[in-house]
């Protein structure tokens, strides 16, 4: 863009950040699969955001299982009905880890309502937002924020003790209770930053590539945070908050940046120390999952029913009876059946009772080997 553009000086948020923070919570619970959620921008498609995340997931053997692409919000001439619809696609799929990438707010209302309907927030299942996305949170009234109890989001840290912020806050307009959020923080740090390059050009010259080079030479800590710049973007190492919604407001559980990654492990928040001065307002204790889960993690993947049991194969004409063996027809037995019944019941003290059956198998054994290394949702014997 710098070819393209040279006087372009970019201030946005890291989007590989906002990736890489949001994979690394995912491979922190060993989800495998995940369904990507964004609303389509008809001024930039996703954003790049689609490709980075997949290839973050991929770096912690996890990848995208589907990906649930929503139309412009205005576009729609029955939002509610269309996206029940789309969600109702996903109700099928074994991924119960949903990750929203990108959407407008009176899409999420949306989307989370239609979705707590059809039992897409209940306890299997995580759901987690970018930072576009949380930082909307701010704004939303308690009705929209009782249907995403249980949600992770990500947001920016950024300091609210100085003196600056403040003053910032007293003038802030929305309303007395409204604090400016990072977007706002930004668009006051980009004035002080053309303010200040115009003070050291102390009226000396009209040139616009003085002015360019003031900016991009420039060095101070602002609101959100330090601005200085390299290459013609914001240079510095994001810290990013991962909240959790819980009783209708945002709690705060960890701090990430891309080197030390958490503070500490999201399952069980226990120690300020190793915080440092981000640990102001960190919510002691476990997540808080969709359906109220805080005894355990949610699996990310649907549990099977009595409708949709476990598929179990079974080879036909084992080459081994002592290992598998059928008799009389339909019954088996034999080391692989009872090892796999012993596993059930240990499971079942973590997941409960599992229902399943049991299918023949008639194809190669290199097809069953390859359908366990491209992870199929069945369990072979």
């Amino acid at each position: 863009m710098q070819h393209r553009w040279p006087f372009l000086i970019q201030m946005s948020k890291d989007q590989a950040a906002q990736i890489n923070c949001i994979a690394d919570i995912i491979h922190e619970f060993n989800w495998q699969k995940v369904i990507a959620i964004y609303e389509d921008n008809p001024y930039s498609g996703d954003s790049g955001m689609l490709s980075l995340f997949s290839e973050a997931l991929q770096k912690g053997d996890s990848q995208i299982e589907n990906r649930l692409v929503l139309p412009s919000f205005t576009s729609l001439s029955d939002p509610k009905g269309f996206v029940l619809d789309e969600l109702l696609k996903l109700l099928p799929l074994q991924s119960r880890v949903f990750v929203v990438l990108q959407a407008t707010f009176p899409m999420i209302a949306h989307l989370f309502r239609e979705a707590k309907k059809i039992g897409l927030l209940g306890k299997d299942s995580a759901w987690i937002m970018n930072e576009g996305v949380t930082s909307m949170l701010d704004f939303a009234n308690k009705s929209v924020l009782s249907s995403m109890e249980g949600t992770l989001g990500i947001k920016t840290y950024y300091s609210t003790s100085s003196l600056s912020y403040n003053q910032l806050q007293e003038n802030f307009q929305p309303d007395e209770h409204t604090k400016p959020g990072s977007d706002a923080l930004q668009a006051y740090d980009s004035v002080t930053l053309i303010t200040k390059a115009l003070e050291r050009m102390n009226g000396k010259s009209s040139n616009s590539r003085v002015l360019l080079e003031k900016l991009l030479s420039s060095d101070f800590n602002g609101l959100s945070g330090n601005i200085s710049f390299k290459d013609g973007h914001l240079f510095k190492t994001p810290v990013l908050r991962v909240i959790n919604v819980v009783n209708r407001e945002c709690k705060e559980l960890d701090f990430w940046t891309p080197k030390l990654k958490f503070g500490k492990s999201l399952k069980i928040l226990k120690d300020r120390e190793t915080k440092g001065d981000y640990a102001t307002n960190i919510f002691l204790g476990p997540v808080v999952w969709p359906g109220g889960l805080t005894s355990a993690d949610p699996k990310g993947w649907k549990m099977p029913t009595d409708a949709e049991p476990l598929k179990v194969a079974i080879p036909i004409n084992p080459f081994f009876e002592n290992f598998l063996k059928e008799d009389p027809p339909k019954k088996y037995d034999g080391f692989c059946i009872r090892l796999f019944l012993e596993a059930r019941k240990i499971l079942s003290y973590k997941y409960g009772d599992l229902p399943y059956v049991l299918e023949p198998f008639n194809e190669s054994y290199d097809k069953l080997l390859l359908n366990v290394i491209e992870k199929v949702m069945i369990l072979y014997s």
